[in-house]
């Protein structure tokens, strides 16, 4: 299950569960001042001890891995949470829109 980041770093995340997959979080790129910090991270049997080493743009290049801004990310492992306990019944659809809307919230932060 999703472990979210210590309260004394809020950059950094463990390897989490999105919609019963398991990921392995890589890490963490600031990419312009207009824009949040981006997660990168790969599905556990796609994982590459070399990923670490990459950089952001090595990383774009490689199959299967994914970025992702922080906040966005954060909210798609907090609502994977919820449904893995049985907080929410929510159905594809809504953790989709849930996505969504945390992405457009995000967004919105920074304007």
């Amino acid at each position: 299950m999703g472990r979210l980041p210590e309260p004394a770093d809020p950059t950094q995340l463990k390897d989490f569960r999105l919609e019963n997959e398991d990921y392995i979080f890589i890490s963490v790129f600031f990419i312009t001042t207009t824009e949040p910090f981006v997660g990168a991270y790969v599905l556990e049997q796609n994982y590459n001890n070399d990923f670490r080493m990459m950089n952001y743009d090595e990383l774009l290049l490689e199959k299967g891995v994914h970025m992702t801004p922080m906040p966005e990310l954060h909210a798609w492992i907090a609502t994977s949470k919820e449904n893995a306990l049985g907080v929410g019944d929510s159905t594809a659809r809504d953790r989709r829109l849930a996505r969504r809307n945390a992405a457009s919230e995000s967004s919105s932060v920074g304007n």
